[in-house]
Order: structure tokens, then C-alpha cells, then sequence
């Protein structure tokens, strides 16, 4: 639910900066095509914008203004952030102060899933203009990405001082508390932001969400109806709503709410994980296999989820599925010591001793505690004694 705050914005400087010798009938045939360029791009017709920025250029290949708009209109008419990152990188080349190149090519490097280098580019922006809100914005976002918290969470209390009034940086500071497990800060941060803009529905769900975690079913019901009665289209506030539902125990309800939520949006794959898990407590195994496996497709990287699946397979006496999926748990964490105790007990089920047996070990290897491993290992040692007597 994270919240993109960059703002894109038509910047047109027209500095009409040349360099070069161009002749100047060049020059003036080039400029024509610029401002041409900027009146399609006001108009929001980048396709045009940019077959006259392209003229300009041809006209005069070191205008740089028609490289720097011509990468904005890539960016934000097109959202294509390769080319818009070759014609930043010649505006830079040629001037690197131009105003707020670096924050816009750190956009398209963000755009093109490369948040280094978007990093670095937000923080040369921030060197040439300490004040300005948009780039610190942008680069706490990729700091919680990053999982580099307490980075982000300086950067959103720079632009508070600079901005205190922005609802949206009190929800994306609350955010990065949540993933800290500050519940109480991130509620606090979400309350700010419901205040500044009360109908803010992404920062109902938000603190809903930290009431639910908290244990709070109340007040997290009360926020997600909120939401709902803001946006009846609000996928993630249904799929609250269900999570309340399902802890309070009425799987039911729960199911209803995150059908509800599917409906919306189809391709959610937390709902699916969610309802599969309301399904598997059902004792719906089939179902919540279904669930698990369509959460998976959607997101592959949701880890924790092939060990719920595992454990519908387990119930289901597929044992070899089961164990296929503990194991894809422990390639993601080695020293996940409930995954190897459940494959254990899957080779019990198998009447395989041995397998089961280093698997327990490996348990107890890696939490010499884990209790279970200890009694699973003696009740494994009591048979083998029965059987050779």
C-alpha cells in the first residue's frame, strides 16, 4: 500500500540553451520545433511533443532543452524510462546544474526498476537543492525499499520540517514505522495524515492494519468500514475487513470479504493467501491448495506461503508435494527450523527413519531447544528399539 508521492510535473524552462555552432537558420528552425514540442506536451500528446523535439534536435543535435523535455515527455507521456534516461544523461553531460534533471532521471532509473542509481541521482539532486521535498520524498521511498529505515525515516522528517502540511508524507512515515514494528508511531503518523485529509482512505486501511497487528479488532473494523465508505472500490480495505473476520473466528464472513476483495481486483495475491488460509482452517484443503498455488503465480516471492501450501498437501496425505514445498521454504531461509521439522514429520509419514531423523537433527542444529525435534527423535530411537526386540 505503499503511496508513490513523485510528482511529474511540465517543467518548460525555455532557456533555449545552445551549444555549439549551429548556423542560425538552424538555430531558429530548431527553436521553432521546440516550442512546438511544448505545446503538444501541454496538450498531452507525447507521440507529437516528441516527433518535434526529435525535429529540433536533427536541426540542432546540441539543444538542450528539446533532450531534457523530450526525456520528460518519455517519461511521463510515454512512461518509457530507457530513453528518457539517454536524453537526461545528455542534458547532463552538457550542463550538469540544469534544474532538477538529476531528480527526473532518478525517476527513470526508478522507473526501470534500478533504485541505485535513482538513489544516487536523488541525492545529487538534494546537493544542488537542499529544500527541495520532492527528491527526499522519492529517496525515503527507496530507502524502505531497500529496507534502510532509519534512512527513510530521515528523509520524511526533513521534508515534514520543510512541508508539515503533506498528509501523504505522514502516511508514507508511518508506513516505513510499520515495517519497523513501531505500531504505535506508524498509528500516530496515519491519525496525522486522517486529520490533515479526512478522506484519506489509504491511511484508514493503514492504521487499520496496525490496530488489527496490535490486537486492536476494533478500532482496525472501524477504519476499514471507513475506507470502504470513502471508496466502496477499495480492494485492500475488504481484505482487511476479512483478516478481522477470520481472527475473531468467523471464516465465513472472512471468505465472504476477501471474495469481495477478489471481485475488485483479480489479480490480489495477498487475498489469495489470505482466503486459502481461511480455507485450509476450514478444513478445505483442496480449496486453499487452489488459493495458495494462484497467490504463488501471482507472486512467486511470497515464501511464507509455500509453507502453507505444504501444509494443505500434509493434510491432503500428499507428502511428496508437501516436502517440495518446505523445501522451497528452506532455499529462502536455511535455518527455517519449522519447514525442517514439518519435512521430518512428512518422512515419518513415508515410513522413511532416515530421512526423518536428519531432518530432526538438522532442527536441533539449528535451535539445540526445539523441544519437539527432541521428543520426535526419541519416540524415533523408542520404536527402533521396539522393533529389535
Amino acid at each position: 500500500m505503499k503511496i508513490y508521492t513523485g510528482i511529474l510535473m511540465v517543467l518548460v524552462l525555455g532557456l533555449f540553451l545552445v551549444i555549439g555552432c549551429a548556423s542560425s537558420s538552424n538555430i531558429t528552425q530548431a527553436n521553432n520545433y521546440f516550442e512546438q514540442g511544448i505545446k503538444y506536451l501541454e496538450q498531452k500528446n507525447a507521440d507529437m511533443a516528441i516527433a518535434n523535439f526529435n525535429k529540433a534536435i536533427e536541426f540542432n543535435p546540441n539543444h538542450v532543452d528539446a533532450y531534457y523535455n523530450r526525456g520528460y515527455t518519455y517519461l511521463a507521456g510515454k512512461g518509457e524510462g530507457k530513453p528518457a534516461i539517454t536524453d537526461f544523461t545528455k542534458v547532463i553531460m552538457s550542463n550538469p546544474a540544469y534544474p532538477e534533471v538529476y531528480f527526473y532521471r532518478g525517476m527513470a532509473y526508478e522507473k526501470e526498476g534500478d533504485n541505485i542509481n535513482a538513489l544516487s541521482d536523488y541525492s545529487e539532486d538534494i546537493k544542488i537543492n537542499p529544500k527541495h521535498t520532492e527528491a527526499y520524498m522519492n529517496r525515503g521511498i527507496i530507502y524502505e525499499v531497500l529496507g534502510e529505515y532509519k534512512k527513510s525515516l530521515a528523509d520524511y522528517d526533513i521534508v515534514i520540517k520543510l512541508d508539515p502540511e503533506n498528509p501523504r508524507t505522514y502516511l508514507n512515515r508511518g508506513i516505513v514505522y510499520q515495517k519497523n514494528n513501531d505500531y504505535a508511531n506508524a498509528i500516530a503518523d496515519f491519525t496525522k495524515a486522517i486529520k490533515m485529509e479526512p478522506s484519506f482512505d489509504k491511511a484508514y486501511v493503514n492504521r487499520g492494519f496496525n490496530y488489527y497487528t496490535s490486537g486492536d479488532l476494533k478500532n482496525a473494523m472501524v477504519d476499514y468500514n471507513q475506507a470502504i465508505k470513502i471508496n466502496p472500490n477499495f480492494a485492500a480495505a475488504y481484505m482487511g475487513l476479512g483478516l478481522v473476520h477470520k481472527t475473531s473466528g468467523n471464516l465465513d464472513k472472512a471468505i465472504e470479504y476477501y471474495n469481495k476483495a477478489l471481485n475488485i481486483k483479480p489479480d490480489f495475491a495477498d487475498v489469495y493467501k489470505c482466503r486459502g488460509s481461511a480455507l485450509h482452517m476450514k478444513g478445505d484443503y483442496e480449496a486453499a491448495v487452489k488459493d495458495y498455488s494462484k497467490a504463488l503465480e501471482l507472486n512467486p516471492k511470497m515464501f511464507d506461503t509455500y509453507y502453507n501450501r505444504g501444509l494443505s498437501y500434509e493434510n491432503l496425505q500428499e507428502f511428496d508435494k508437501a516436502i517440495a514445498d518446505y523445501n522451497q521454504v528452506t532455499k529462502f531461509n536455511p535455518k527455517d527450523t519449522d519447514a525442517y521439522f514439518s519435512i521430518g514429520l512428512c518422512y515419518v509419514q513415508k515410513r522413511d527413519a532416515v530421512r526423518a531423523e536428519e531432518n530432526f537433527k538438522k532442527v536441533l542444529e539449528i535451535d539445540p531447544n526445539h523441544q519437539d525435534a527432541k521428543d520426535a527423535l526419541k519416540e524415533m530411537e523408542r520404536i527402533k528399539e521396539e522393533s529389535q526386540q
